[in-house]
């Protein structure tokens, strides 16, 4: 899938973009048997964290919210989602040919429990140590092959440091602690002001949808996740990216069995894991 020239200005200029219907039929079904499944087996678990204590350092991971990280190894359903060929197209339009996954995770955030998060930016770290080039990438030290292919596809000036993809496993309504972002503010210096109530933030948007569906973020921008008020727990999964040389923790690299098994798939994937570069034409 590529972005039409208006949806490419919508996502330079908000900082995010909706994708609808990405995941549908059996191929839901099945998505949606697999979460359930990984939430199941490692809910006891979770419950055990959250008694003998828990790393709060993880997509808000306690007791607002049950997340599973990595997802990836759990399923090759959560790694065709890593590569899908509608959001790879939008990210290397966005970040360029070195695109490599940082993170990813299963995440569920319980009926009847408060925000996990006050509103914020995501931070990143080169070579382990704090960017000051934040939100974008420093292609300049890209080889002459990366700049050429990033003339080729890309969609916006300088490419973006990190994008993150949410796609909704269940659908998600304002009382389902919808995720939040202010349109925008990936443009603008500094960290966001924090008021009395998350509703207070001035000018944001409340990203709701149907199950399938798919969000892609600058992770500079202003967001959080609103309470959830519902009778019913939101599911998601999220995929963060970002460039080859980005920190990342020891638990993403694959190892052992699960890189063999990723070496068995497609070149994109070995490179969005790390194991290699894929090569371009």
């Amino acid at each position: 899938m590529k972005l039409n020239d208006a949806q490419c200005k919508c996502f330079d200029e908000g900082g995010y973009i909706q994708l609808e219907g990405l995941i549908e039929g059996e191929e839901l079904s099945q998505l949606q048997e697999e979460f359930t499944r990984v939430e199941e087996a490692t809910r006891e678990d979770w419950r055990r964290q959250l008694v003998e204590g828990i790393d709060h350092d993880g997509y808000g991971i306690g007791e607002t919210a049950h997340v599973v990280m990595p997802v990836a190894p759990h399923s090759d359903i959560f790694i065709d989602l890593l590569e899908h060929p509608a959001t790879m197209p939008v990210l290397e339009a966005f970040m360029g040919p070195d695109v490599r996954m940082k993170d990813n995770a299963l995440h569920v955030k319980p009926a009847g429990t408060g925000s996990h998060s006050e509103w914020h930016r995501d931070g990143e770290k080169i070579d382990g140590n704090r960017s000051t080039a934040w939100p974008y990438h420093r292609a300049h030290e890209w080889s002459a092959q990366d700049r050429q292919a990033w003339e080729r596809m890309r969609a916006c000036e300088t490419p973006y440091m990190k994008i993150k993809v949410f796609f909704f496993v269940y659908d998600v309504d304002e009382e389902t602690a919808p995720f939040s972002v202010v349109p925008g503010s990936h443009k603008i210096d500094g960290p966001p002001p924090q008021y009395d109530s998350l509703e207070d933030m001035p000018n944001h948007i409340k990203l709701v949808g149907k199950a399938g569906d798919a969000i892609l973020w600058s992770g500079s921008i202003w967001h959080t996740a609103m309470d959830n008020t519902d009778t019913k727990a939101r599911r998601m999964l999220l995929y963060n990216y970002t460039h080859f040389g980005m920190f990342r923790k020891p638990e993403f690299i694959p190892s052992g069995e699960f890189k063999e098994h990723i070496r068995r798939r497609s070149p994109l994937c070995h490179q969005l894991f790390g194991l290699g570069r894929m090569a371009r034409g």
